[in-house]
């Protein structure tokens, strides 16, 4: 779980970019956000429509009619299923710099560990006494040598640091216009 503050101007392409920050992934799958509205699904995707990607926060919570969620996936194969709770709706605080993660719960599982059934595996055989994840095939592709991994973890300074890089690189684009 990430908690999050984003401009209600931010994209949806940015959007993804920002989650992919604060999560830990690197952006290499297909993904797409969704919202469900009068019993069907609404795709908002590259693979659909990627004019859609141009879509805002606040063009979503105009598609909603005051819903307070949506949905992301990402890794169309592991199917990461996300869903966004839309919070407060305030005024940018003066002394933060958005987007903000301002907590955090779990570490993000690696990419392309085979979805909730593979990350389920991959903590079972680390929790395993006699198992040597540096040694064992199915683990070193996740792991660097020496590596631990805490499951608990969040690693938010890292992902502050992820997200203070991606909304760098945001407002360098945005001054670009």
């Amino acid at each position: 779980m990430r908690r999050m503050d984003v401009p209600v101007e931010t994209n949806l392409e940015d959007l993804h970019i920002f989650i992919q920050a604060a999560m830990g992934w690197k952006s290499c799958h297909l993904w797409g956000f969704y919202a469900k509205r009068y019993g069907r699904r609404v795709y908002w995707s590259p693979e659909e429509d990627e004019q859609s990607l141009n879509m805002t926060f606040l063009d979503v919570l105009h598609f909603l009619q005051g819903h307070r969620h949506f949905f992301y996936t990402y890794d169309y194969g592991d199917n990461w299923e996300h869903r966004i709770h839309i919070g407060k709706i305030e005024r940018a605080r003066d002394d933060r710099k958005y987007p903000y993660l301002f907590s955090a719960t779990g570490r993000c599982p690696p990419e392309n560990i085979g979805g909730g059934c593979g990350y389920s595996e991959f903590l079972e055989g680390l929790e395993n006494p006699n198992a040597d994840p540096s040694n064992d095939e199915y683990y070193s592709p996740f792991l660097d040598e020496n590596d631990s991994w805490d499951a608990e973890d969040p690693e938010i300074e890292v992902r502050r640091g992820r997200l203070e890089y991606e909304r760098n690189e945001y407002e360098k684009y945005h001054k670009r216009g």
